[in-house]
């Protein structure tokens, strides 16, 4: 596939300005009377379709030579149309300029001159020049490359938006075509493409400080950026000096951070889970004893999920976040059904006696069962309304006992048997 070039254009353009401006031929040139052409004048005329173009290498009077002479073009009944696609003469047609021309015949005698009826003639630019350009302001010029670039009412401009200096933006992409006119480069064209999209950056950091058009972010690394703050910019969460945010950034023509929106950072506090004993309860806050009788305060709300009527020496269960400073915060407390622990008893029933209860009528006694053989100490168990009996085991009797140590350290009888 052929690249086209900016003269490669121009020179098609220039052909096609040229075909559509062909007059209309008749087959005479009667005109009826009035003002109103003829039918005769405006009936068409087949135009034989012969082009020429190329560069200039010699001009003698009306004939122009290509090629170094070997085409030459007869260009005395030639309207001739100049690089701004207005009228022109034989004047504008020199040396190392490129023309495009429509021949009026096709039937030429061999080595004669091409009779022309239309030229476009055309200069081809001394230097080309590519890339981003800094406007000067409040002159006819801009800087391409390190050179200062001049305009004038001839130079073309062309890109969208851009009809003339002002428009140039800094850093704006351009492409000039150029001549050394009086020691100046002097723009014959200048073209300026649209600006290709540059990525967007996500700046994740903390709000430094809040201006009227722009903030100061600072990220993880400490590094601070200074983002543009506008009517567009969509600002979530009323992010104040000191949250985190997240913040959606594109890079401007002038470099700057444009800030697309700002999202105040949901900061999840990490949780733990620990035991112990509750010391103290408050409004706000409870202390609990945890492992190794070390002390640990922390606050409770509305949002504190309690379970158990919990009270103070209560064994619970703690789940609770903890913030960058190490406060705490009950997220749950669980009261803990604690299951004291069990101990088999074997030896002989030594005395049963009752003891005054609350309830009535009175359904516990306490038992004293002592060691087999006379070796050991005697316990003492508690026998209640719940404990299971089995075989009536009297004073005397040798006994096997299940029993489970109580709050006060004392022994509760889950069972008594016989044996």
């Amino acid at each position: 596939m052929f690249n086209r070039g900016p003269t490669m254009i121009r020179k098609t353009a220039l052909a096609l300005m040229i075909l559509a401006s062909l007059p209309v031929f008749g087959d005479g040139r009667s005109r009826s009377t009035g003002n109103a052409p003829s039918d005769a004048a405006l009936k068409p005329l087949t135009v034989p379709g012969a082009t020429v173009s190329g560069a200039v290498t010699a001009v003698s009077g009306s004939v122009i030579s290509l090629a170094n002479g070997l085409v030459t073009i007869d260009a005395s009944q030639a309207k001739i149309t100049g690089d701004h696609s207005g009228p022109a003469t034989i004047a504008a047609i020199v040396p190392g300029t490129q023309i495009f021309a429509v021949l009026s015949s096709a039937s030429v005698a061999p080595g004669a001159p091409l009779p022309a009826a239309m030229i476009a003639v055309t200069r081809i630019a001394q230097v080309t020049l590519s890339g981003p350009a800094q406007p000067n302001p409040g002159t006819s010029t801009f800087t391409l490359l390190g050179r200062t670039i001049t305009v004038d009412s001839k130079t073309s401009f062309g890109g969208g938006r851009h009809h003339g200096v002002a428009d140039i933006l800094p850093n704006d992409l351009v492409q000039v075509q150029a001549n050394a006119v009086g020691g100046a480069l002097l723009a014959s064209s200048v073209l300026v493409f649209p600006p290709f999209p540059k990525p967007s950056t996500l700046i994740l950091g903390t709000v430094k400080s809040i201006g009227l058009d722009a903030w100061v972010i600072t990220d993880r690394s400490t590094k601070e950026w200074t983002v543009v703050v506008n009517a567009q910019t969509k600002i979530i969460g009323d992010p104040k000096v000191g949250d985190a945010v997240e913040v959606l950034v594109n890079v401007d023509n002038s470099n700057r951070h444009v800030a697309v929106s700002i999202v105040k950072s949901i900061v999840v506090h990490p949780a733990i889970v620990f035991s112990g004993h509750v010391k103290s309860i408050s409004p706000t806050s409870w202390v609990i004893t945890a492992a190794a009788h070390r002390e640990i305060t922390v606050a409770v709300n509305s949002q504190t999920k309690i379970t158990g009527d919990v009270r103070v020496n209560d064994a619970v269960n703690v789940t609770a976040s903890v913030d960058a400073a190490g406060n705490h915060t009950a997220l749950a407390i669980t009261k803990l059904v604690i299951i004291p622990p069990t101990i088999m008893i074997r030896g002989l029933v030594k005395s049963i006696v009752g003891t005054a209860c609350a309830a009535t009528p009175c359904t516990e006694s306490v038992w004293t069962i002592g060691p087999l053989g006379g070796l050991g100490p005697d316990f003492l168990v508690r026998v209640r309304a719940s404990t299971k009996i089995g075989g009536d085991p009297k004073v005397g009797d040798q006994v096997e006992v299940v029993a489970q140590l109580s709050s006060d350290g004392g022994f509760v009888a889950l069972s008594i048997a016989k044996i």
